[in-house]
Order: C-alpha cells, then sequence, then structure tokens
C-alpha cells in the first residue's frame, strides 16, 4: 500500500469519519474539486466508504448540499490491526536479541 493513503487510512482508523478538506489536507490534495485519489483507492479497496451528512434528499436518492465525509471499513481497520501486529512481531524479538547482545559484550 502507498504511504500516503496507508497515513489516511491510520488517520481515519483514529477518528470515526472525516471530511473532504481533512481528507485532502492529509493526502496533500490541493484541488479539492476534484476526486481524491487516495479515497478512490482505497474505495475500490474496501477499506473506507463515503457519505453525506447535513443535506437534503433531492427525490432521486441523493442529497443536494450535503457534506462528503470519509470513514473506515471493517475491512480497513482489520488491515491496521494486521500491520500493528506485525510491527511489534517483528521489533519485540529484535529487541531481546539485541538487549541480550549488548548484555554479552558489556560482561
Amino acid at each position: 500500500m502507498e504511504k500516503v493513503a496507508y497515513k489516511l487510512l491510520k488517520a481515519l482508523y483514529s477518528v470515526e469519519s472525516l471530511d473532504t478538506s481533512e481528507v485532502n489536507d492529509i493526502t496533500g490534495i490541493k484541488n479539492g474539486g476534484s476526486v481524491n485519489k487516495y479515497v478512490s483507492y482505497l474505495k475500490a479497496d474496501g477499506m473506507v466508504n463515503t457519505f453525506s451528512t447535513d443535506g437534503k434528499i433531492d427525490g432521486m436518492g441523493g442529497i443536494v448540499d450535503g457534506k462528503e465525509r470519509v470513514r473506515i471499513t471493517l475491512q480497513g481497520r482489520d488491515y491496521i490491526e494486521k500491520k500493528r501486529k506485525e510491527l511489534w512481531s517483528f521489533w519485540l524479538p529484535y529487541g531481546i536479541t539485541t538487549a541480550i547482545a549488548i548484555a554479552a559484550l558489556l560482561r
């Protein structure tokens, strides 16, 4: 996964949802009018979904004058939790063996 997309996914993991301006700030996209490519990427993988709030129903199944927001899905949360477990499963044994090696050198 690309670093910026992972950074966005981590930010979404810690909050309920983000609006499009906050997502654009995290991803570094300046033009707010276009579709954010990182949201599209994560959405295609099922990691996030989008929804609208504070709008009026237009009668055609859509919302007018609403704010689009992005939230993480269960699949996205699972991905972040697996990455965290992988990080600990690497660094914990590495730290222990390094500490043993340093202790052996100091004797």
